[in-house]
């Protein structure tokens, strides 16, 4: 017969996921409390280009998750420090390309929806991109040690 064993309401596993579900639930609220927000503010044609913008910026997102951090979480003690100096190196690689991919599509996404303000806004949306780099290390390094209630807060 096979026991199972399950997480108990104290086990750091338990609190873990608990930080990261709230997280979670925190976030989503935010967006659908910042879309209501904008819907009153913005006229419709506005609405329409932020969401352009942000849509476009989310689609180059999802190229962050290329398994840098889970390298760094996954690594022996003796070989963290070479991977977390690989991973920086890596880091800004990756989000200085994803940044130069952002500016150089812009052009791109305002001509195909003829509307010169979308140039700007989702070259300079990328821009944080060349701010990621610097805490990234950091994060999964936090995540390693199985700190996600400091993930969560941040």
């Amino acid at each position: 017969m096979v026991h199972l064993r399950l997480p108990l309401p104290n086990s750091r596993f338990v609190r873990n996921i608990g930080w990261m579900g709230v997280t979670e639930i925190v976030s989503r609220a935010s967006r659908l409390i910042t879309v209501i927000t904008l819907a009153r503010f913005l006229s419709p044609t506005d609405y329409g280009i932020a969401a352009i913008a942000l849509t476009t910026n989310e689609l180059v997102r999802v190229l962050t998750n290329t398994g840098i951090g889970q390298s760094i979480i996954r690594a022996g003690e003796d070989r963290l420090a070479a991977v977390c100096n690989t991973a920086w190196r890596l880091n800004w690689v990756v989000c200085g390309g994803l940044f130069a991919l952002q500016a150089a599509i812009s052009p791109l996404i305002a001509w195909l929806y003829g509307d010169p303000r979308l140039a700007w806004m989702v070259a300079l949306m990328g821009g944080v991109y060349l701010m990621m780099p610097f805490g990234l290390v950091s994060c999964f390094l936090i995540q390693r040690a199985g700190h996600m209630k400091v993930i969560a807060l941040t």
